[in-house]
């Protein structure tokens, strides 16, 4: 029996987080909390973020120092954003910071083999930050039949809104393609997909809001 995808709400200094089952134990997308406060924090195995903001990713570090072996794996646009405490925000929660280099470089479409089938499949969304990313969450089965377990958008969008295009790697010209790249996702997956975002609730995607107006301005 699929175990269950595992919510760590934000809270103050970091979004959500989500623990995504796989072979050996979870995969952890956006690694901003630390280890002692996740229960499964031993049965970690990678871990994935959507993009480089210290509220996604500030203590991926200390994950790296507790778990030695552990790696990090971002899309390779954010490699230099997060060595720098202005472009990953860290200065703007009063707590400059920069992160030790990644240990993974992913790039657009490329799968993450969890085992057992699973897979995380890259979706490079530009807009929030230059490397931001969506991960289609799947299994593949017989027959090259594949089933869509979720959505992962980090700050890309959320439920009801879209990701702040004014820190450092924003652009609004490449959110507005992202933004299609999503709506053609809606068009082609499950409509009662869950969809996992950086911040807020989690909706389904038939009911993820898309801002037309902005798309097309």
């Amino acid at each position: 029996m699929r175990r269950e995808i595992i919510h760590i709400r934000e809270g103050p200094g970091h979004g959500n987080s989500w623990l995504i089952p796989s072979l050996q134990g979870y995969v952890l997308i956006d690694p901003a909390i630390h280890p002692d406060k996740v229960e499964q924090s031993d049965e970690v195995t990678a871990l994935v973020a959507t993009h480089g903001h210290y509220d996604h990713i500030g203590q991926a570090d200390t994950w790296r120092s507790k778990y030695p072996g552990l790696q990090l794996l971002i899309h390779a646009a954010e490699e230099k954003l997060i060595l720098d405490s202005i472009q990953n925000a860290s200065m703007f929660f009063g707590t400059p910071k920069c992160i030790n280099r990644p240990d993974v470089l992913l790039e657009d479409q490329e799968e993450i083999d969890l085992g057992l089938n699973l897979f995380l499949r890259v979706f490079h969304t530009p807009g929030h930050t230059k490397g931001s990313c969506c991960f289609l969450y799947l299994e593949k089965r017989a027959e090259e039949q594949e089933e869509y377990l979720a959505l992962i958008t980090g700050d890309t969008i959320f439920a009801a809104d879209i990701g702040r295009m004014d820190l450092a790697g924003g652009s609004e010209e490449e959110m507005r393609d992202s933004l299609r790249k999503i709506r053609k996702l809606r068009d082609d997956l499950p409509q009662n997909l869950p969809v996992l975002p950086g911040h807020g609730p989690a909706v389904i995607l038939q009911d993820l809001k898309l801002n037309y107006w902005f798309m097309n301005h």
